[in-house]
């Protein structure tokens, strides 16, 4: 009888043990798989931080050429507003001197002035017309 407990007991013993080591062999691959899954998240956001780095990186770039180009637009429209203003000041005051100049010519020569008005707006006359009788040929 004692033999029948031994025996039984190291039956149940054997019994736990395999069930102990089925578990803890169920338990590794649970184990595994879930650091395959925690490694695979880990990747996966390094990935996704590392995208959305170079992103960033791109995006301060091209900020930082979007204000450089600024700069320089305001530069170069500060140069040009700078410069028009010359131009116009050179054209006013070559205008002003061509109306002095004429004034003058015309008050030393009012006659010859009278005359050479008269001939060029007969001249821009014949021309007007002879470009309006050209255009009327034409449409028919």
């Amino acid at each position: 009888m004692k033999n029948l407990k031994e025996n039984s007991i190291k039956a149940e013993t054997e019994e736990m043990a395999d069930k102990a080591k089925s578990n803890i062999s169920d338990l590794s691959k649970e184990i595994k798989a879930s650091t395959g899954m925690v490694a695979d998240n880990i990747v996966y956001k390094t990935e996704r931080a590392e995208d959305e780095a170079v992103n960033l990186v791109e995006n301060i770039r091209q900020l930082v050429t979007n204000y450089a180009n600024k700069d320089r637009l305001t530069a170069v429209k500060s140069e040009v507003v700078g410069k028009a203003k010359v131009v116009k000041e050179n054209v006013q005051q070559g205008v002003t001197t061509a109306v002095e100049e004429t004034s003058t010519k015309v008050r030393e020569k009012p006659i010859r002035s009278v005359a050479l008005a008269a001939g060029l707006g007969a001249l821009v006359g014949y021309a007007l017309a002879a470009k309006k009788s050209k255009s009327s040929t034409l449409s028919k």
